[in-house]
């Protein structure tokens, strides 16, 4: 029963093609090698005629004049290789004939008057006609029966090629089905697992063609990303819970020391417990801004600006912090960078990544601030030679509440949503984030904003 998947109709079209081409040559092959041989017999025969004529001549020269004897052993032996032969002289006279019909249909057995041909050819002696040969054949050209019997070997052999040629033609269209199809088989199989979770499913057979590969490594990609994702939610679900816990905790903890009269409602709990629904209500208000930059949800309210100015502003403002921390801070601002965007957002994010970086450097510390234009993008880069972040860590540093050192807390550790708002809001921007980072030895941030 014929299936209706990729594999079989590959296959059906390859083989199609391939016998349609076989029997296309075999026919045109049969056809160029039939006419070939005819022009070549036509030729041949032709000069043989010539001889004929050409030997008659010679005789009569040798005998001075026609005789009923003169060439009859020509005749004759024409009449053994299959054709006749009638001699004329030059008024038309038959000398003698070796073509009567009767004669050469009993000779023959094959004769009839509707293959029979016949040419004349003029005798010449001297630039001048003596007589006539009359050459009757059986047939458009005169073949012999080796004529025959080649053509026939030569249809045999065509025949027997194309057949072999078919059943090459079957297995390769057939192998090159399969090892087109192969991959994109196991990409379907790996993709069923991906779709009841089992992320951990790869393609391993990596084909070599350009578009198999692309395809593989984006279905590998695809698998490796679902992955770090249900990491990242089941994550997200920790530490949003952690985030939430410890000011309903707090409050919890409070609201029943009150109710139980164990504290009195003094003016400090009070604004102690408001403090906790102000911590509260931060969380949610960040996962609102993000959930609206993420969404394409947040207006940028773009105008043209010194981005050069601004940064040398936002570092000024962090003098204090660096200082307290007696941390080497080195400046390479390149003046006139004028930027086409949302400033307070752009702002948000060179804060948020030289907040990082004086946070996460230790005292004494060195910093690395560059900002400059390439091409059509402004490029800021910061480094530094701080705590640093695992490798493992690298590829959800970006990601909502994601904090690579468990044991931070939000004083040390922050929300764990600031990259990610920063993410978003390159991106917003046409822009693209990037981040290198070793361990104990420093991070490096890149952004390119397009001017």
């Amino acid at each position: 029963m014929f299936r209706n998947n990729l594999r079989t109709k590959t296959a059906i079209v390859f083989i199609s093609i391939a016998l349609i081409s076989i029997v296309i040559v075999s026919i045109t092959t049969n056809i160029l090698i039939i006419n070939s041989f005819g022009n070549y017999v036509t030729k041949s025969t032709d000069k043989e005629f010539s001889n004929i004529a050409n030997t008659l001549a010679a005789v009569y020269k040798s005998e001075g004049g026609w005789k009923s004897t003169t060439g009859r052993e020509i005749g004759h032996a024409a009449m053994m290789e299959g054709y006749g032969l009638r001699l004329r002289d030059k008024d038309g006279k038959i000398i003698w004939d070796f073509s009567s019909m009767s004669y050469m249909m009993n000779m023959m057995g094959k004769w009839n008057k509707k293959n029979i041909s016949e040419k004349t050819l003029p005798i010449i002696v001297d630039e001048k006609t003596v007589g006539y040969v009359d050459i009757i054949y059986y047939g458009p050209i005169m073949m012999s029966d080796l004529d025959f019997k080649f053509l026939c070997d030569i249809s045999r052999y065509n025949v027997i090629a194309t057949v072999i040629a078919i059943f090459i033609a079957l297995t390769i269209s057939i192998y090159v089905s399969n090892y087109i199809t192969r991959p994109l088989i196991n990409i379907t199989e790996v993709a069923k697992k991906l779709e009841k979770g089992d992320f951990t499913a790869k393609v391993y057979d990596i084909p070599k063609e350009d578009e198999l590969f692309k395809l593989t490594a984006a279905i590998n990609h695809l698998g490796e990303s679902l992955k770090n994702q249900e990491i990242l939610r089941k994550q997200m679900t920790s530490d949003i819970a952690h985030e939430l816990r410890t000011p309903l905790t707090t409050l919890q903890s409070h609201i029943e020391a009150m109710l139980d009269g164990i504290w009195e409602p003094t003016h400090e709990r009070l604004k102690s417990l408001n403090e906790e629904v102000l911590r509260l209500i931060n969380i949610v208000k960040d996962l609102e801004t993000l959930n609206k930059f993420e969404s394409d949800m947040l207006k940028l309210n773009k105008i043209k600006f010194d981005a050069s100015e601004l940064v040398k502003s936002i570092l000024t403002n962090f003098e204090a912090s660096f200082a307290e921390k007696e941390q080497e801070v080195v400046k390479n601002i390149e003046d006139n960078i004028m930027l086409f965007g949302d400033k307070d957002r752009i702002a948000q994010v060179f804060v948020n990544l030289i907040s990082n970086s004086n946070k996460y450097t230790p005292v004494g510390g060195k910093i690395k601030i560059d900002f400059y234009k390439d091409g059509d993008y402004a490029v800021f880069v910061i480094e530094d030679n701080g705590m640093g972040i695992s490798k493992d860590d690298i590829p959800f540093i970006f990601e909502r509440f994601y904090r690579g050192e468990k044991s931070r807390n939000r004083e040390t550790g922050g929300s764990g949503i600031g990259l990610s708002i920063a993410k978003a809001i390159v991106l917003a921007h046409g822009g693209e984030i990037s981040v290198e980072s070793e361990i104990n030895k420093g991070s490096k941030f890149t952004v390119k904003i397009p001017l």
